[in-house]
């Protein structure tokens, strides 16, 4: 929703670090920055990639949804991810009571983003990542509950 941390509006980031085990696998979590709030949200899913995961194609889908207004826990951060081999989708992350995350801007809703940023030292090796039909979408991608 920001301009990179150069506006007063929330951040919603998602993030990977080294798994607990520190085996050359993968935690992912989020975290909520907002200047009216504080730091917000947050969940972690531990050994969201493992080793024996190299080389596996892989679906995500993010749900993001602003507050309505700074008062009310409507907002929502939720993450899917689907193997290649899988069937279905398996919840990540799920937050569907977040208040504060309202975009102070001219215009409603997030103004900027980015796939990927800085990547700190998450895996032992060199790691490429391939990204392809990325979709933005204000209709569910994945049956919500």
């Amino acid at each position: 929703m920001d301009a990179y941390g150069g506006s007063p509006d929330p951040n919603m980031v998602w993030q990977m670090s080294r798994n607990k085990a520190r085996d050359g696998g993968a935690s992912i979590h989020f975290h909520i920055f907002d200047s009216d709030y504080g730091k917000g949200a947050q969940q972690h899913h531990d050994n969201f990639i493992t080793p024996a995961d190299r080389g596996r194609w892989m679906q995500l889908v993010y749900r993001l949804k602003a507050s309505s207004d700074a008062n009310t826990g409507d907002g929502a951060i939720e993450m899917w991810r689907r193997w290649e081999d899988e069937p279905n989708f398996t919840r990540i992350h799920s937050a569907t009571d977040i208040k504060g995350m309202v975009p102070r801007g001219a215009v409603p809703g997030w103004q900027h983003g980015y796939m990927f940023g800085q990547d700190s030292d998450t895996f032992k090796e060199p790691t490429e990542w391939l990204l392809d039909r990325v979709e933005i979408s204000t209709q569910p991608l994945v049956p919500l509950p």
